[in-house]
């Protein structure tokens, strides 16, 4: 009797220890085994305090940003409180939320698309194997096609159209897409993210506060000050001169062989033309999907009525048709 309840003990031991190597090779490695898969560190902090980098100071011909940051690589988060629950926020070696690594270097046989936005196109509140860009790629690669094709998400929250551009420039362009598209809304234009930062962290400031210390109410009263100012500042001038360096710097930056679009929706008519004109003087491809605002609010947000309308598992279904549609129908995909 003891020799088998030994046996028993010694199995369920055996097995206890097989389940947790497998758990533990899952969170390291990810979800499988095959392909380039990037290889997380666990970490359960609040997601502004890791997954961003530091503030860099960055110097280009046409900007000064004080505040810009890119997303930490290696990062693995786990985010409970979400419209669906636990969401898993990932990004691989290079600072992007994605599930695989991509050779900087574009294989023979591959075909690149790169998309750059905000909070939208990152995917929040969205487990990276529902938002738009991994579907996109899994239906092109659905096709019979003699290429792979790869779909590469630079979206990072809070971004706006300068930032993007200049995330084109230190990392982007390095990837060599054969399609560059910019996803923006009217907040990727009007809100000039590097001035708001500064009014942010100057009014925190004057109270006497740390952003370490910051909790709703102080953030609320600081936010209101700093945007009262900012209201003050922002003229159509500011506006057109941001958007058209933006757009400019993206021109000098891209190598010629890339397509440069630029898709909006969600944006005034004021600054959609803003937008158009500066991205016609390179040839830019400029296309405004606006028809489907009250569709979006009612069907595709978060939180429908407008509340919170960041895609939900719908809108990224959305988008990723949209733009599946758009490129088939424009013979943009090189067979």
């Amino acid at each position: 009797m003891n020799s088998y309840f030994g046996k028993v003990l010694l199995l369920a031991i055996v097995i206890i220890e097989v389940l947790i190597v497998a758990y533990l090779f899952n969170s390291v490695f990810g979800p499988g085994i095959s392909g380039m898969f990037a290889r997380p560190n666990i970490i359960v902090v609040p997601i502004s305090n890791y997954i961003y980098s530091s503030y860099s100071n960055i110097t280009d011909d046409d900007f000064h940003l004080n505040y810009f940051r890119t997303l930490r690589p290696n990062v693995y988060y786990i985010e409970n409180s979400t419209s669906y629950g636990t969401v898993v926020i990932s990004t691989n070696v290079d600072g992007l939320r994605e599930r695989y690594n991509y050779s900087r270097e574009k294989p023979s046989n591959v075909f690149r698309i790169a998309f750059f936005g905000d909070s939208f196109t990152f995917g929040i509140e969205n487990n990276i194997t529902d938002v738009y860009t991994e579907l996109l790629e899994g239906r092109l690669n659905s096709i019979n096609c003699s290429k792979k094709f790869e779909v590469i998400n630079f979206g990072i929250p809070g971004n706006d159209i300068t930032y993007d551009s200049v995330l084109f420039k230190l990392k982007g362009k390095y990837y060599d897409a054969d399609v560059n598209i910019f996803l923006l809304k009217g907040d990727d234009i009007r809100n000039i993210v590097d001035l708001r930062r500064f009014l942010f962290f100057k009014y925190l400031e004057s109270y006497g506060w740390s952003d370490i210390e910051l909790n709703e109410s102080m953030e609320e009263t600081v936010n209101l000050a700093s945007i009262k100012e900012y209201s003050s500042i922002l003229t159509d001038s500011l506006s057109q001169e941001h958007v058209s360096k933006a757009v400019g710097l993206i021109n000098r930056e891209n190598d010629g062989n890339s397509q440069i679009m630029f898709f909006t929706f969600r944006i005034s008519d004021n600054y959609n033309k803003l937008l158009e004109n500066a991205t016609s003087k390179f040839g830019f491809t400029f296309v405004s999907f606006n028809d489907i605002d009250r569709l979006w609010d009612e069907k595709f947000s978060l939180i429908p009525g407008g509340e919170d309308p960041h895609p939900n598992k719908l809108g990224h279904q959305f988008l990723a048709d949209y733009f599946y549609t758009y490129l088939l129908t424009n013979n943009l995909i090189d067979c």
